[in-house]
């Protein structure tokens, strides 16, 4: 039942819930000892072309099902890491590690998706603890990974985009960015 409960039936990944949880006990041990935590957001772009095609969802879920099995590789490579899909076409990692750690599993989550069929790749984002000083909320670490995943996609960037930078690695401000470290 726990099992059920904790995973995605489609992809066999971990689900909303799963991933909402772990990273929660992730940043808990973050406030304790400063480990620093990492997220890798993922969206799938052209999945609605795929499903669209033969006009049923078949190609879709054989995309998701290649994505999900190219991150569950990618994070099976760092020690500590989970993988799971939080909706749709969106999967996400936690990662135990700083934004090295996390940036080296999003490109090689990246290489791997490529050969997905069906899809057009994968645009990805990239957050950490180390962006701030101070505590750092779920909701938080997963906007500012969110919002990177966002700029990866309107870039049609191929490789991660680090929250808080551009498709060119190159920083900008955002107004949202200022404040304080530990506000969601």
């Amino acid at each position: 039942v726990r099992r059920l409960a904790y995973s995605d039936s489609l992809t066999g990944l971990g689900n909303r819930r799963f991933i909402e949880e772990r990273l929660d006990e992730a940043l808990s041990a973050h406030r304790r000892d400063s480990r620093p935590v990492s997220l890798v957001m993922a969206d799938v772009n052209g999945l609605k072309a795929a499903n669209d095609r033969n006009q049923s969802h078949a190609e879709g879920d054989v995309a998701l099902r290649a994505v999900a099995s190219a991150l569950s590789r990618a994070t099976g490579r760092a020690p500590g890491s989970v993988a799971g899909g939080i909706g749709g076409d969106e999967f996400c990692a936690i990662v135990e590690g700083g934004l090295i750690v996390a940036e080296a599993l999003a490109q090689e989550f990246l290489d791997l998706a490529a050969e997905a069929p069906y899809i057009r790749g994968v645009a990805v984002g990239v957050a950490s603890t180390e962006l701030v000083q101070g505590p750092v909320g779920r909701e938080q670490l997963l906007a500012w990974a969110d919002e990177a995943q966002y700029v990866a996609k309107a870039a049609g960037s191929v490789r991660p985009v680090v929250a808080g930078r551009d498709e060119e690695g190159q920083p900008y401000e955002r107004r949202r960015w200022r404040g304080s470290a530990g506000a969601d």
